[in-house]
């Protein structure tokens, strides 16, 4: 599971990204789902949104959804985007992206599709 969420584990992957994921067969996804996939994208935006229980949380959360929510062309640009420089950044996006995949980890398997708390790109 590590190593699927190191590659594409984000809200803003693309669904043709969320329907090849591994994720699709681990414990996020329940048994018999309808839709497997908007139960991957719930599971990563129900993670992504526990995050926010202390400041690095916070810190992280914005790193992650300024990154591939908002979707900033370039890293340099999110950077930019939140005010801190580049080397802060990019430390900021590597523990974000390691408290997600904790997160996910500890995530229980759900039995419906939750509601998505945020607005997500589809294609």
């Amino acid at each position: 599971m590590r190593k699927a969420c190191s590659r594409r584990c984000t809200p803003g992957t693309p669904p043709r990204e969320f329907a090849t994921s591994v994720l699709l067969y681990s414990h996020l996804i329940p048994p018999g789902s309808p839709d497997p996939v908007a139960d991957l994208r719930g599971a990563i935006i129900t993670a992504l949104d526990a995050l926010q229980i202390d400041p690095p949380g916070v810190k992280a959360h914005e790193a992650l959804t300024t990154t591939y929510i908002a979707a900033s062309r370039t890293h340099k640009a999110a950077a930019r985007r939140l005010g801190v420089p580049y080397g802060t950044y990019r430390r900021h996006l590597a523990l974000a992206k390691q408290r997600l995949i904790e997160q996910l980890l500890r995530q229980p398997a759900t039995t419906s599709t939750p509601p998505p708390s945020h607005s997500l790109p589809e294609e």
